[in-house]
């Protein structure tokens, strides 16, 4: 497994990206980290539909802005936000 700068610890895969069960693979490696974050926003007290649809909106950003800039890490830009007004 392998920890990345978040500290979850992710299984690297074992199969190639032509493989037919590759993304099974990768769907398997982030199944409970997905679930453990799910579960933990619904401890501080977020509804699960509210957190599921978040997620899901999160991850149809990523797949344009990375359509768009495969490596986003090389042009990164540091974005400070200020959320101490939203308490």
């Amino acid at each position: 497994m392998v920890s990345g700068s978040t500290g979850i610890r992710i299984a690297p895969p074992t199969r190639q990206p032509d493989d037919p069960d590759y993304g099974v693979e990768c769907q398997a490696a982030l199944d409970d980290h997905i679930r453990a974050l799910c579960d933990n926003a619904g401890i501080v007290g977020w509804d699960q539909t509210t957190v599921h649809r978040a997620i899901a909106q999160i991850i149809e950003r990523l797949i344009r802005e990375y359509g768009e800039d495969p490596d986003p890490s090389e042009s990164a830009v540091e974005v400070s936000i200020d959320l101490s007004d939203l308490s």
